[in-house]
């Protein structure tokens, strides 16, 4: 159920929500990686498995809070999820709820599931439409913390929010922890993507 780039193929009946296979040839980099994301977020925000942990998650949140709900989704991924790198010479996202039944995952898993918990929830359609109008939305943000070396030079991937109020930006990365504020200003190169 991991998804291994480069090239993506449903395993079932065309329009069917299921975990994908691999095929060989013609990895890209970053915008295959990006791609591959969003897609894994859509099949992940319909998982019975998957919005029932969010569900649990916010259960002791003040009810259309949403920024609450986003953190609470945030911190349980930060304490159950254990960082683990790919396998050597090999760029895997995972579904959602393989991240969740592994309990494990690199920097690209933990922000797919991240966006996946918060769009399991009917609250983070209701929060997009209210929010809308002040420009609230969530990106995937990817970085390089070196001096680029490549054509593509993307290391690092995070999720980051607008604010519902304020519309300031704010970095969901369950690798960084603590450790944002630093790895933010070690950037060198980054761009984003809408989720």
């Amino acid at each position: 159920m991991r998804l291994n780039l480069p090239a993506i193929v449903p395993l079932a009946r065309p329009g069917a929500r299921t975990p994908y296979q691999a095929t060989l040839g013609g990895y890209t980099g970053s915008p295959d990686s990006l791609a591959t994301m969003i897609r894994a977020v859509r099949d992940g925000e319909a998982d019975p498995v998957v919005r029932q942990w969010a569900v649990e998650t916010i259960r002791g949140v003040t009810p259309r809070d949403y920024l609450s709900e986003r953190a609470a989704i945030f911190y349980r991924l930060c304490r159950e999820i254990r960082y683990t790198l790919d396998p050597a010479h090999t760029e895997q996202i995972a579904h959602p709820r393989v991240t969740l039944e592994q309990r494990s995952g690199d920097c690209d898993d933990m922000a797919v599931f991240n966006q996946a918990a918060n769009e399991a929830l009917q609250a983070a359609a209701d929060l997009a439409a209210q929010l809308c109008a002040a420009g609230c939305a969530a990106e995937f943000v990817i970085v390089t913390l070196e001096k680029p070396r490549s054509a593509d030079p993307f290391t690092h991937v995070f999720l980051r929010a607008q604010h519902p109020t304020t519309g300031e930006w704010l970095v969901f990365d369950a690798v960084a922890g603590p450790w944002t504020p630093e790895m933010l200003r070690a950037v060198r190169v980054w761009r984003s993507q809408p989720v």
